[in-house]
């Protein structure tokens, strides 16, 4: 048990941290659906950018953690305003951003997909430093939290 809470304060610390090199105009992050970063194989995963006020068409990327010829054909392997997969395997786990035809590019999300029998429920989107974030495990299958805690400021 505390090696889980030393693993959850330490994504909660890569969560909070600032990051200052985007600027407003930018996504901040992908969308992600289901709104978290763990997935089992064989959910589907969805991936967006949304637009700018600006012209500027923003498509998904992506870098594999491992290639692998079976994702060349997927919905995210082409550039696109959006992206899904519906039946995620191990291979899809990697960063997924936005970047526009200039370049620019949001801040990558970590996805994981996973053969295991359970995963971490966090947000995929960015948390402000100081906010308090519920931590849930879930089953496959049951998709019922079996462990759930509150974290704010590092402490629970």
């Amino acid at each position: 048990f505390s090696h889980v809470s030393t693993v959850m304060n330490v994504f909660v610390l890569l969560l909070t941290k600032p990051d200052l090199t985007y600027t407003d105009q930018k996504p901040a992050v992908p969308l992600i659906s289901p709104d978290r970063l763990q997935f089992f194989e064989y959910e589907s995963v969805s991936v967006s950018c949304e637009e700018d006020k600006e012209v500027k068409a923003w498509r998904v990327r992506r870098k594999l953690h491992k290639t692998s010829s079976a994702n060349d054909s997927d919905a995210c392997s082409v550039p696109a305003a959006s992206c899904s997969i519906q039946y995620a395997f191990e291979s899809h786990s990697g960063e997924y951003w936005c970047e526009n035809h200039e370049g620019e590019k949001s801040r990558a999300l970590n996805i994981s997909v996973t053969a295991g029998s359970v995963i971490l429920d966090v947000s995929a989107q960015p948390v402000k430093e100081g906010s308090t974030v519920t931590l849930k495990c879930i089953q496959e299958d049951t998709e019922e939290p079996n462990f759930e805690t509150n974290y704010k400021n590092h402490r629970h």
